[in-house]
């Protein structure tokens, strides 16, 4: 009682003064608080506070060094988000936050509102900050801004969210609304602390705050800590409240809305809490069906483009300079099926299954429960979902494998122009040796732009488009207009040259050229043709990124950093659309492999040979053999089958024995049997026997 009441008044002093109470240059003046309830020298309560001002006083002067570790963990997470400007952490320290209590200053209250709700703003989407704790301190210092929110309810995306809406705007309602549920699990997991039978209309506040004191986690079920009710009272529980209280946020979840839940800091540290857990059944079966699809497409990609290297490298032996480029092609999209598109499998895994938690306990005294608990702030993932290797790892093969398409498309676009344009001095075996020296400098370049991220600060590796992880920072716009755009701008200006040349010479050649001559303009032209069929199938699945990027510019409701005009459902099919237009433009490292077929004879024959042979070794011809051999032999038993049901009911029906059907007639209603398959053979012929002895 004695700590209490000093802690009490030490508290109220510093509160007034805006002295930082646990600014460990004041950690002297604490453990000389406790060591007076070991000596019960209540005298020493003017002592604490005289030690605790003027080592605080020290502090602000700099004449003490030892570092406040609760304000460099606010530095170090602050960083995270640079939309906040410098004077952040001071700003913070004026505007800590201390449950019941209010500033003494009201111009200074309402710049503090005005600071937290800029604050949770710019932070909630990433979980850095918390729906409960941010009304708590609108309603506690009786902001402005409060009457708004209630009003508007820009945050109510989730059962949850209502509930605390609910809780903050109409308590009462809401305490009629969570009484039976409260209830039941108060009586359930109170440790018989608590009972009471008293019916809802008979609810007073008193009983409210009874029952939600010893309501206790320990011993519930995943299905009760899911009802928002129970998850909400938790947050006023003897364990709650603010630094004791962690919610669960995710806003970009395809085919789904916003998830978002509550949890007291016993379930936290007891179960593993996740945004998984936390969503519907039906966001974690659209999620599962995405992750299928992207896995059945990586294997289809893999396997084509280790197909289309397999055909050029030992069939063709590189004799020219197109294939050089169709295999530097082939390799960078065995890239996405390998490591992209797995990868975007296990970054929906890692963001939606990983433990979440919160930081390291602190200590923040609450002057409205039972003086000083163990507090902690939030944080986005405890022990982070995506590490900062695994964002290095998969950023630079995603951006290696795009680059290597975009340059190697615009490297043989120029080549498919010298040939045309300039048909006299282009020479294949020189074309041949330039094609393997550009695509060496090719894969030097890409790795060198594919590295930038990992040496230049000021751009950086992160999740864009829902699931894809390429670079995301400001500075990157510039980048990918260099590196990205203006390659593809000269991809697509070269090839409408390219088709205008071509028809333009295709008469010229036709009249002046000799017949060998002639045979090589035209597999010049041929090449010409597939090169823009590649070019469109290419700019065909690059169209739904192009319109999802320009539906981002001029649609405001889906802006996670204004709330105040943001619409759930709007912003969920921007986020689905966008997954969806991340598989389409993956898909067109599949395409090239129809193409090659369609266009190339020998290639379409040499790759049935490659499969053959493949399938051979596997065993997978035998094992089709073996399922088309029992599909005969069904097929031939039913058929005969049904004649013999046949014959029975004609016979049956009054026929005579010189109106059953001969054996001739029989034969010709069945299928022939397969000469290349004896057995079936014998079969049909047993089965023909042993008709025509029952027609006897």
């Amino acid at each position: 009682m004695f700590v209490t009441q000093e802690l009490n008044i030490c508290t109220i002093y510093s509160a007034h003064q805006n002295i930082d109470v646990f600014n460990t240059c004041s950690a002297f003046a604490y453990a000389v608080s406790l060591k007076c309830k070991e000596l019960n020298m209540q005298g020493l309560v003017q002592v604490c506070l005289v030690v605790i001002v003027t080592f605080d006083a020290l502090c602000r002067a700099g004449d003490v060094s030892t570092p406040n570790r609760r304000a460099e963990s606010l530095e170090m997470r602050d960083a995270r988000i640079p939309q906040l400007r410098p004077g952040f952490t001071v700003q913070i320290r004026n505007c800590m936050y201390r449950p019941g209590y209010r500033k003494l200053n009201r111009r200074a209250e309402i710049k503090c509102c005005q600071f937290w709700e800029k604050r949770f703003y710019s932070r909630w989407y990433v979980g850095s900050e918390y729906l409960t704790t941010f009304l708590d301190i609108m309603k506690t210092w009786k902001c402005p801004q409060m009457k708004k929110q209630c009003k508007k309810r820009f945050f109510d995306f989730s059962p949850f969210t209502n509930i605390v809406y609910m809780r903050a705007c109409t308590n009462q309602l809401y305490q009629r609304h969570c009484f039976n549920a409260v209830k039941n699990a108060a009586l359930t997991h109170s440790g018989g602390r608590f009972n009471i039978s008293s019916p809802a209309p008979n609810m007073t506040s008193e009983t409210w705050d009874f029952m939600v004191e010893h309501l206790r986690s320990e011993n519930m079920s995943y299905g009760e800590l899911s009802n928002p009710c129970v998850q909400v009272a938790l947050y006023e529980s003897a364990r709650g409240g603010y630094g004791r209280y962690h919610e669960t946020i995710k806003t970009v979840i395809p085919f789904c809305g916003f998830s978002w839940c509550g949890y007291d800091i016993d379930t936290v540290e007891r179960d593993h809490v996740s945004v998984w857990k936390c969503m519907p059944a039906r966001c974690r079966i659209g999620i599962s069906i995405v992750a299928a699809v992207m896995i059945c497409l990586g294997i289809a990609i893999l396997f084509t483009n280790v197909l289309v290297i397999a055909v050029y490298w030992y069939r063709k032996r590189m004799n020219n300079s197109q294939i050089v480029y169709k295999v530097t092609l082939a390799i960078g999209d065995t890239l996405v099926g390998a490591i992209v598109l797995p990868t975007f499998v296990s970054t929906m895994y890692l963001m939606y299954t990983t433990k979440s938690g919160m930081d390291d306990p602190g200590a923040v005294i609450d002057e409205t429960t039972r003086g000083i608990l163990p507090t902690r702030l939030p944080s986005d993932i405890k022990g982070p979902s995506l590490s900062r290797w695994y964002m290095s790892f998969v950023g630079f093969f995603t951006i290696a494998s795009f680059l290597i398409s975009v340059y190697t498309l615009m490297l043989a676009s120029f080549d498919r122009m010298v040939a045309i344009c300039f048909p006299m001095s282009f020479i294949r075996s020189t074309a041949l040796r330039a094609a393997k020296w550009c695509c060496l400098v090719l894969v030097i370049l890409v790795l060198f732009l594919a590295t930038l991220p990992m040496y230049i600060s000021s751009i950086a590796y992160s999740i864009v488009a829902s699931v894809i992880i390429s670079i995301g920072t400001k500075d990157a716009v510039v980048l990918y207009c260099v590196i990205f755009l203006l390659p593809l701008v000269l991809v697509w200006l070269s090839n409408i040259t390219l088709v205008y040349y071509t028809k333009k010479y295709t008469s010229i050649r036709r009249s002046i050229a000799s017949i060998s001559h002639s045979q090589i303009a035209s597999d010049e032209r041929k090449l010409a043709k597939t090169l823009s069929v590649m070019v469109g199938a290419f700019s065909a699945t690059l169209i739904p990124v192009i319109v999802v990027l320009l539906v981002s510019l001029f649609v405001s409701n889906i802006h996670l950093d204004g709330p105040e005009h943001l619409n759930e459902t709007a912003t969920m099919v921007f986020n689905s659309t966008e997954v969806v237009a991340v598989v389409i433009l993956a898909t067109n490292s599949l395409w090239n492999y129809f193409i090659y077929g369609s266009r190339d004879k020998d290639f379409k024959q040499h790759s049935k040979d490659i499969e053959r042979a493949v399938a051979d070794k596997l065993g997978l011809l035998y094992l089709w053999r073996r399922i088309k051999m029992s599909s005969q032999r069904r097929a031939t038993i039913t058929s005969l089958s049904s004649a013999f049901t046949n014959l029975s009911s004609t016979k049956s029906g009054g026929g005579s024995r010189n109106s059953r059907p001969s054996k001739a007639s029989i034969s010709a209603d069945l299928p022939l049997p397969d000469n290349k398959n004896p057995q079936v053979a014998v079969i049909s012929v047993r089965k023909l026997d042993g008709l025509e002895t029952a027609g006897e």
